[in-house]
């Protein structure tokens, strides 16, 4: 589940920690100590990222290459893609800002980023995504064994 605000997340994380889920809670990059100091009271596990949001998580932490094949094959965007003339032209770092771009102007496109994740496997995926994944399944009852993967 999702909130508009960050400071929504500790009163809908109490409300389904209150009915009976486990409850993990992921945080973009806080600057409001207040913030921070509630979250970090709540009855459940908050997740703080470095990042100001999932686009620089990603923008950051693909590889390159794959940034590269979204820039200009990824299927469903809603602004234009590059031709390969233009993105052999940029550097890494243009080439990680320009994602980060993109994945903003393509937010709740569902399509695309369904396209984005069936091209992880887990040699790409982000190391803080796999993070997330490990502390959210050792939280689960009954999950000692069982690992997380995507399909």
């Amino acid at each position: 589940m999702s909130t508009d605000t960050n400071g929504d997340l500790g009163k809908t994380g109490t409300f389904f920690y209150e009915a009976g889920l486990t409850v993990v809670c992921v945080v973009d990059e806080v600057k409001d100590d207040g913030l921070v100091t509630d979250l970090c009271s709540t009855p459940f596990s908050v997740l703080f990222l470095k990042y100001s949001g999932l686009e620089e998580l990603l923008s950051t932490e693909l590889p390159v290459d794959l940034l590269r094949t979204a820039l200009t094959t990824a299927p469903h965007s809603r602004v234009p893609l590059l031709d390969a003339t233009a993105l052999a032209a940029m550097t890494e770092a243009q080439i990680r800002q320009g994602f980060a771009k993109f994945m903003i102007d393509n937010k709740g496109s569902a399509h695309l980023h369904e396209w984005l994740l069936s091209q992880l496997d887990e040699h790409k995926l982000p190391p803080t995504l796999k993070n997330i994944l490990d502390k959210v399944s050792s939280l689960l009852p009954g999950t000692d064994a069982i690992k997380l993967t995507l399909l």
